[in-house]
């Protein structure tokens, strides 16, 4: 998986009517074996044979430390620690069904943050996903952090959906060959839960108020998610890579916690979040130098954000509005697996006037051996109202066994 394997090693052209069939395999609904496009990790097959059961098995691990050197990076200070410790399983239980689940230990908290059956026997080479799942908007948001490229996820995503979102319901998907040379995803799910999970080592991460679902939503009261995503051949070198997704949360609530010990609550609130990707990709065939760039904006309408006002009488609110955020990344990487990156995003924030943030990160990775690297990256924030703020990073990432993701496109 940190190799990352060529994108442009397997090509649209050659799509033939047995290797669409062959995307209905356990597979390809967990993390295409085939198809990877620019940025995202591949899958290896690693399993453990047990009698009339074949249970696949992957184990995760992010180990960071984030040193600030000013500002609101808290000059001097050493966030360090293990950010992530993840076991999946998954196991197919006949030729139409498979299930999948992660352990995620974080925070010195253990989660069970996804647990879903998946069911193929649609016909063609559709699916139907019901449990605990990540979202899928976006092109990155069902991956973990540590299967990034870059350190950590974009600024813009982690202020408008959260370092990682899952939720529990139902989603149905498609995938449909336009042409010899592209191929369109869509997808949608309904959901009754919905949990946001932020970064715990990340010092810029101020501590938002949590989502608060009433227990027996109605129908127009689900959350709902849907993407369109398309894959292009670009010459026989390069993928192009596009999405439209959009997410809706129609009511839900938010409670926190005042300094004073105060239990606060707001009900009644509604966001919906659409976005567009772009991602292109381009390698060498001899296996030489490969470069991927990418761009997603994001407009956020309703009710966003979330704080608690100082002072002896603390309010909980939300700013409402309109709000626009959006990233670049660029990324040249060896034959040997170093990586050289830039990634640059900008942002409105959920405050009055809507202040900009902008955060920039050159980031620099080395493979250690087969299924381990080491980052190092340097980051610059920017933001309206505060003092800038620089810190280094160093990430460590360890990864064993088969720890694919859902649908990385």
């Amino acid at each position: 998986m940190l190799r990352l394997p060529s994108f442009v090693s397997f090509r649209l052209l050659g799509w033939t009517a047995f290797g669409l069939l062959g995307l209905a395999a356990p597979g390809w609904a967990w993390q295409d074996p085939i198809l990877v496009t620019p940025g995202m990790p591949g899958s290896a097959d690693h399993h453990l044979n047990w009698p009339d059961l074949k249970l696949e098995w992957g184990l995760g691990f992010d180990l960071r430390s984030n040193l600030g050197l000013a500002g609101n990076e808290r000059d001097g200070s050493v966030e360090a620690g293990v950010r992530a410790v993840d076991l999946v399983l998954r196991s197919s239980f006949n030729r139409d069904l498979w299930g999948f689940a992660m352990l995620s230990a974080e925070d010195q908290e253990l989660l069970l943050s996804r647990a879903a059956l998946v069911y193929t026997g649609l016909g063609g080479s559709s699916y139907l996903r019901v449990g605990r799942l990540p979202i899928d908007f976006g092109k990155q948001m069902q991956a973990r952090p540590y299967e990034l490229p870059y350190p950590d996820r974009p600024a813009v995503l982690r202020e408008y959906l959260g370092d990682q979102v899952e939720a529990t319901g139902v989603s149905y998907g498609d995938i449909l060959a336009t042409s010899q040379h592209s191929t369109l995803r869509v997808s949608i799910g309904f959901y009754s839960d919905w949990y946001r999970r932020d970064n715990p080592l990340d010092p810029l991460d101020p501590g938002r108020p949590e989502l608060e679902w009433r227990d027996q939503p109605r129908l127009d009261e689900l959350a709902v998610g849907a993407r369109v995503s398309g894959v292009v051949d670009v010459g026989a070198e390069g993928m192009f890579q596009w999405g439209l997704s959009a997410q809706g949360l129609p009511d839900y609530g938010l409670q926190a916690t005042a300094d004073d010990g105060t239990e606060l609550r707001l009900e009644n609130q509604s966001q919906w979040l659409y976005g567009l990707d772009l991602t292109f990709g381009h390698a060498d065939e001899t296996e030489g130098p490969a470069w991927s760039l990418g761009w997603q904006g994001i407009l956020a309408s309703g009710d966003g954000g979330g704080q608690v006002s100082p002072g002896p009488s603390p309010v909980l609110s939300t700013f409402e509005g309109d709000l626009f955020g959006h990233y670049a990344w660029v990324e040249r990487r060896t034959r040997s697996g170093r990586a050289l990156g830039l990634i640059v995003s900008q942002h409105e924030r959920p405050l009055a006037g809507k202040p900009l943030a902008t955060e920039a990160s050159v980031y620099f990775s080395r493979p250690l051996v087969e299924n381990a690297l080491l980052r190092f990256a340097v980051r610059h924030r920017d933001a309206e109202g505060e003092p800038d703020g620089q810190a280094i990073l160093v990430q460590f990432v360890a990864l064993a066994g088969s720890l694919g993701h859902a649908l990385d496109w």
